[in-house]
Formats: C-alpha cells, sequence, structure tokens
C-alpha cells in the first residue's frame, strides 16, 4: 500500500456455462450417493480403482490451479449406512472445503519459483524498467496479450486483456526503496522477501489466472475483463491514474494483503504541514519575544477539540489525527519565530471532507498557524450489495471454501485512483498479510497466492459484458 497526491452487469455466457458445472457436480454428487447404496457391503472403495473421472489427476500434462481432493472411500465397519453418514455431512457443508479445489502443490512450487523470480527483479517506485520488461517477455512466453500504457511520469505500466474492460484487477509492480537486502528466500510455501506481500504476490496471483483463463479457452475481451499492471503506486500513484483513465471500467479491484477478505471501505486522509509564526528575541530575553514552539505545541494539545473521535465506522474505527515530525529553530541562545510540524488526519466514509479542513484551519488561526496542504483524499466504500463484493465472495465460497470477509482498509491504495478518475466501484482484496509489508520479515505463503489467482478465474468466467 502507498500513498498518492491528489449498473450491474447481467450474468455473462461463462457464468451461466458456471451453473451448469455446478448443476453437474451436484448431480456426480448425488450419483455417489446411489451407488455406495448399490454396491455389496464388502465391496465399497473408490477411487481410481473404480473408473470414476475426475479423482487421479497425477497423469496430467499441466497440473490446474487447484485439484479436487478424494473422499476418503475405504472399508468402514459400520457398512453403507456409515459412509452414507459421512458423506451426507461433507455434502451438508460440515466440511466443505473437502469439496473445493485445495492448491496443487505443483502449482504452489511454480507460484513460489515465479514470485522468488519477481522479488530479485528490485522495482522500487521510480525505477521499475526492469520488473516491466521481464513481465512483458513472461506474458509474451505463456502467449498472454500484453501491452505498455504510459504515465505523465514517462513510465510505463501494463495491461492484460482488453481495452474498454467492465472489470479491471490491479496489482502494482513497484515496491518501496528499502534499506535492506532484497533477495528472494523460499522456505516451503513461506516466500520471503521486499515486496512478497506488497504486491508482486498479487502479481503473480493475476499472472496465473490470466494464463488460466487462456489455457481454458477464454477469451478476456468477452469476458469483459482486464489485468492491470500499474508501477508508482508507493510514492505518486501515476500509474493507477493512467489505467483509469485509459481504461475506464466500472468495477475495479485494487490488490493489496487481506487474507483475501474484501475491503470495502478505504480512509481518506488530510496530509499537511502546520507552519507557527512567533518573535524571534535573544535567548537571554526571552520575554521580548513570543516562542513559535510553545504556539506550536499549545495548537497540538488543542487537536482534540476537532472533536475527530465523534466520526467512526464500524469497518475503520474512528477518525484521528497524528504528528509525524515536528522542526524549530536555528540557534540555541535565540527564541525561534517559527516552527513546522507534519500533521495527518485519518477521514472515514461519512465524514466531510471540507468541514474537517474548515475546523482545522480555524484552529490554526487560533495559534497564528496556517496549513500548507500536502494531500487531501476523500474516503471511499463500496456498499455490500455491489456486484463486485458479491462475486468476490461467492468466488472465494467456491474457491477457498468460505466467503470473502468484508474489512477497512487503513492506508491508501490504488483503489482510489480507480474511483476518483474512472468513477469505477471499487475494493481492495489480496492475498497475504499486510502486517510485514514494508519491513525486513516480509512474507507471504504461495498457497494463498493460488487461491488468489483461482478466486480471480473463477470471477473471470462469471463474465462481466452487460447484456447486448
Amino acid at each position: 500500500m502507498g500513498r498518492a497526491q491528489g449498473r450491474r452487469d447481467g450474468l455473462g455466457l461463462r457464468a451461466r456455462d458456471h451453473l451448469g458445472r455446478r448443476e453437474r457436480r451436484r448431480r456426480l454428487q448425488a450419483d455417489e450417493l446411489l451407488r455406495l447404496r448399490r454396491r455389496p457391503e464388502g465391496d465399497r472403495r473408490g477411487g481410481a480403482d473404480d473408473g470414476q473421472p475426475g479423482h487421479d489427476l497425477a497423469g496430467a500434462e499441466e497440473a490446474p490451479l487447484h485439484r479436487r481432493p478424494q473422499v476418503p472411500r475405504g472399508r468402514d465397519p459400520r457398512g453403507a449406512a456409515g459412509q452414507l453418514a459421512d458423506l451426507g455431512a461433507r455434502l451438508a457443508g460440515s466440511e466443505i472445503r473437502g469439496l473445493t479445489r485445495a492448491p496443487a502443490p505443483e502449482a504452489v512450487d511454480e507460484a513460489a519459483a515465479l514470485l522468488a523470480e519477481l522479488i530479485d527483479v528490485p522495482s522500487p517506485s521510480g525505477a521499475e524498467g526492469r520488473i516491466v520488461e521481464r513481465v512483458e517477455q513472461l506474458c509474451a512466453e505463456w502467449e498472454l496479450d500484453c501491452r505498455r500504457v504510459g504515465s505523465e511520469t514517462g513510465r510505463d505500466s501494463l495491461v492484460v486483456g482488453p481495452p474498454d474492460p467492465a472489470l479491471a484487477i490491479a496489482a502494482h509492480l513497484d515496491t518501496v526503496d528499502a534499506p535492506w537486502p532484497a533477495r528472494a528466500r523460499v522456505e516451503g510455501t513461506i516466500v520471503h522477501g521486499l515486496g512478497a506481500v506488497d504486491d508482486k504476490g498479487g502479481v503473480v496471483a493475476c499472472l496465473l489466472a490470466a494464463r488460466e483463463l487462456r489455457r481454458g479457452g477464454d477469451d478476456l475481451a468477452r469476458l469483459g475483463v482486464t489485468f492491470a499492471l500499474p508501477v508508482d503506486e508507493e510514492r505518486g500513484g501515476s500509474g493507477s491514474r493512467a489505467l483509469a483513465l485509459e481504461l475506464r471500467p466500472r468495477y475495479a479491484i485494487a490488490l493489496e494483503a487481506t487474507e483475501l477478505n474484501t475491503g470495502t471501505a478505504e480512509i481518506g486522509d488530510i496530509e499537511g504541514i502546520v507552519h507557527v509564526g512567533g518573535e524571534s528575541a535573544h535567548g537571554a530575553r526571552a520575554d521580548l519575544g513570543v516562542n513559535a514552539i510553545d504556539r506550536a505545541v499549545a495548537m497540538i494539545n488543542a487537536l482534540p477539540s476537532l472533536e475527530l473521535a465523534r466520526h467512526s465506522h464500524a469497518l475503520l474505527g474512528a477518525s484521528s489525527a497524528e504528528v509525524s515530525t515536528i522542526g524549530a529553530g536555528t540557534e540555541f541562545n535565540t527564541i525561534p519565530d517559527r516552527c513546522s510540524f507534519k500533521l495527518g488526519i485519518r477521514l472515514v466514509p461519512g465524514q466531510s471532507v471540507e468541514r474537517t479542513l474548515a475546523a482545522l484551519e480555524r484552529l490554526a488561526l487560533d495559534h497564528f498557524a496556517y496549513v500548507e496542504l500536502i494531500e487531501v483524499t476523500a474516503p471511499i466504500e463500496t456498499p455490500a450489495a455491489s456486484r463486485v463484493v458479491e462475486g468476490l465472495d461467492a468466488a472465494c465460497r467456491q474457491v477457498v471454501g468460505r466467503g470473502s470477509e468484508p474489512i477497512g482498509v487503513p492506508a491508501w491504495t490504488d483503489a482510489h485512483n480507480f474511483h476518483a478518475f474512472a468513477g469505477a466501484e471499487v475494493v481492495v482484496f489480496g492475498p497475504g498479510g499486510f502486517d510485514t509489508a514494508h519491513t525486513p520479515e516480509e512474507h507471504i505463503d504461495a498457497r494463498q497466492v493460488v487461491e488468489c489467482a483461482g478466486v480471480f478465474t473463477e470471477l473471470a468466467r462469471r463474465g462481466w459484458r452487460e447484456p447486448g
């Protein structure tokens, strides 16, 4: 996550195909119940020995992103009644994950290796050229239609999919410019390294989903889905601004670490430098001057008078103000006539940006100060009934066996630009946890990267073009 300056569609053909697959799966499950009932009590083995399709994938040339585990059907001393009871419990949902597609080990290994490779390509904001070239090359190898989209900074982002999508899924290519080594390290399914969770794990999920859709014969243009890979998320947000203006999607997903939950609300902020005035004097005659530091401290102590805490949101908590830097004075024996401090105010949905800013400026005037604004960003919230929110929840249930819980996003993301410059309904969603982002301990579980790719594959196949 970074900082920046500042219709609901009908189901398409693929969505109907998906509903058909679900119906066929229910019928296969019903057939399984009948088959268990009809078999002799002493012969109730299943799996590859019984000739049923879909259980033995060992001979497949290309492993899918996920593999459906076999339901154990060995001999049971309770007989058919016991097996039917177990299978009925699974079908009823007590072990619903057992009926979803768990990540195939070979798919997890591939995702981990690809992520480690991308981590080892440095891509701090402002120097993303090498990662852009590597991902572009990878798309060519995988026969994915990839093109560049420039920005006002002269740096290019990447797009895989049509130029006029209804849904854009965006994962940023850049990282923070960290002082620690950025080399990748893989331990089992865990991938360590700068950008693992913010946001190269998301980039890998997008690429794997795009490849899976191509292998399945799905046309991204017909589905109305584009995968976007912006640069400059961690600094200026120029990549996603250009992509929002270029693609103008109706819906957008910005990838950040949410543990596959859906960020439906994102904070806004007021950031500025408060300059406080005083009167200089010799340190020996402080009575002849006015110490600007004293006035700054008084204003900081008066920040509670803004009553920010009365603005609260169920997912984001209360609005608040924080002072992050302060500076004043030039000499040991001189009363400073100016003091400046950096102030940030978190804004939550439902809180008026204009009224909050006006109250801040009045407080500044009362303390002989003025506010130099750096950034003002309005908070955003997408309703639970939005198609993109409902779609992610349904896709998660289908792929990982649980719904995608709504959460609040406490930092700026590319979702803001897709909302502000394209008018899109936006959410934040992605693999991994946010706690280690921007730290030397950054890491992600490649299994969740594969699950995320599966969610995007399922989501895209629902079709996002409007009928007609």
